[in-house]
């Protein structure tokens, strides 16, 4: 059987957007970063709807190069 992993990122009122809709209230240092791209390793297939897509589009065209972005950015791409 297989498992179901739903993660889900919400402030404590509830909200993933703040007050103007957006979501850079979300951004990491590279501790938490880490932690969040081990944790998604084995996830094999994600089901987003479309503002949150639009946000994580980003991560599928990511340029992985050496020195473009940190490590833990490259991990995560």
């Amino acid at each position: 059987m297989a498992k179901l992993i739903y993660p889900i990122n919400i402030s404590l009122d509830g909200y993933m957007e703040d007050e103007r809709g957006n979501i850079e209230w979300t951004i990491s240092d590279d501790e938490v970063f880490a932690f969040w791209t081990d944790f998604h390793r084995p996830i094999g297939t994600y089901l987003y709807g479309r503002r949150m897509y639009e946000s994580m589009v980003y991560w599928e065209t990511a340029s992985a190069k050496k020195g473009d972005q940190p490590e833990v950015m490259r991990e995560f791409a």
